[in-house]
Formats: structure tokens, sequence, C-alpha cells
């Protein structure tokens, strides 16, 4: 298998003028969604009362099951949840177009 792998060169796939934008848009989503998760934690972790009843009501006094209790609240939410509840708690955000 060695033989035949590693000296075959192997090519290289070209990149067009869309997969470089849509390779941008990618990273500015992923930029978003990351700045999104970060600010919905600390802003959880600061005030538990922003999170919904039996969420906030039943969360841990001790780490790491509040940190827990916290990500497992916001893995739960989806991308337009995660936005509203974002801008409610934390304020506005910027979103790349089409996002």
């Amino acid at each position: 298998l060695r033989r035949f792998v590693l000296p075959q060169p192997h090519p290289q796939p070209q990149r067009g003028r869309q997969q470089g934008m849509a390779a941008c848009v990618q990273l500015a989503a992923a930029d978003a969604a990351r700045e999104i998760v970060a600010g919905l934690f600390a802003a959880y972790s600061a005030d538990p009362a922003l999170m919904p009843e039996g969420w906030g009501d039943c969360l841990p006094a001790d780490e790491p099951w509040r940190s827990r209790h916290i990500a497992d609240f916001i893995a739960g939410m989806t991308d337009r949840y995660a936005i509203t509840r974002y801008r409610e708690a934390v304020g506005p955000v910027d979103l790349p177009e089409g996002f």
C-alpha cells in the first residue's frame, strides 16, 4: 500500500473565486457562532436568572456541574434560538450575510 500511495502525487483541488468566497462566508459564520456561544455562556454564568425557568432554577452551585449545566442548555439551542437569546441577554450581534 505504501509503495502505491506515497509516491503518487495527490492532486490539489483548484479553488475558484466562488469557492474562496464560500470559505470566507463559512469562516465568518464560525466566528459569529463562537461569539454567540461564548457570550451566552458568560451571560448565563454571571446571571443565571437570564436562563428560562427550569434551567436556571436547578443550576448546581458547584463546579464543574454548574458550567456543564449551562453548556448543556446552550448545546440544545437551534441557531435561531441562540441568536434570539444572545440578543436578549447580551445585545446586538453582527452576522454574516445569509446567516
